[in-house]
């Protein structure tokens, strides 16, 4: 903690939920036989705590997916904020949330490591990948999610629209879309917003493929198609 500490000013924990309880299973078995074994919480946040106020940083937990639901009141007790992620803002009822909606204590993205990048998502290059290296399994499967992805993607601009962010005629600029969906991210509450490079580049293909060897994608060893200095010139 105080060598990450030492050099920023924020540290955002992924899969917070390692401080409560980690699934185990043993060597050779299938996840059948595994079980979850807790951790010593109280004490991992304290010194959490402890060191964030020795250096003046701000703590970010990463809490999507299967989370109790008394984490993220203890995780606000704690004063560590919350993760919160445009992509997954959403119901199937009423389609993304309005930008009020969100929490006012986390860190809010677009997107994030484990998913496309928004020119990625809106062009389907990641359902391409995956159908490429075999992850889904036949052409019904893939026009089944190009379908749903099609759903997602009118209903992210139905909300970027009624926010009055993008006109409707701008609605097939990829550009002018994922400035939109940034700008959607000022309008939260949230005190801070996370900008992916990837999103800034234009990057199409994800940065990582969760569960995927190194043999059938490159995962976090993916180079960008722009430098740094390109991307930092581009009005």
């Amino acid at each position: 903690m105080r060598s990450a500490l030492a050099h920023s000013g924020m540290l955002r924990i992924d899969h917070v939920m390692g401080l409560f309880r980690q699934f185990w299973v043993p060597d050779g078995f299938p996840g059948s036989a595994g079980a979850y074994v807790r951790y010593p919480a109280e004490d991992l946040l304290g010194i959490l705590a402890l060191e964030s106020r020795r250096h003046g940083a701000v703590i970010v937990g990463e809490d999507l997916g299967t989370v109790p639901h008394e984490v993220p009141a203890i995780l606000a007790a704690w004063g560590i904020l919350s993760s919160r992620v445009m992509y997954f803002e959403r119901s199937d009822e009423d389609g993304f949330h309005p930008a009020a909606s969100y929490s006012p204590r986390a860190l809010v993205t677009a997107t994030n490591h484990d998913h496309p990048p928004l020119t990625g998502f809106f062009s389907g290059r990641d359902l391409e990948i995956r159908s490429e290296i075999g992850l889904i399994r036949s052409t019904e499967e893939l026009e089944a999610l190009r379908a749903e992805r099609e759903r997602s993607r009118a209903a992210l601009l139905h909300r970027l629209i009624v926010e009055g962010l993008l006109l409707d005629v701008d609605a097939g600029c990829v550009e002018k879309v994922c400035a939109a969906a940034h700008a959607f991210l000022t309008r939260t509450p949230c005190p801070l917003i996370g900008i992916s490079l990837d999103d800034l580049a234009g990057e199409t293909d994800p940065v990582n493929l969760p569960g995927v060897g190194p043999d059938r994608y490159p995962s976090w060893s993916r180079k960008m198609h722009r430098d740094v200095q390109e991307i930092l010139a581009d009005p």
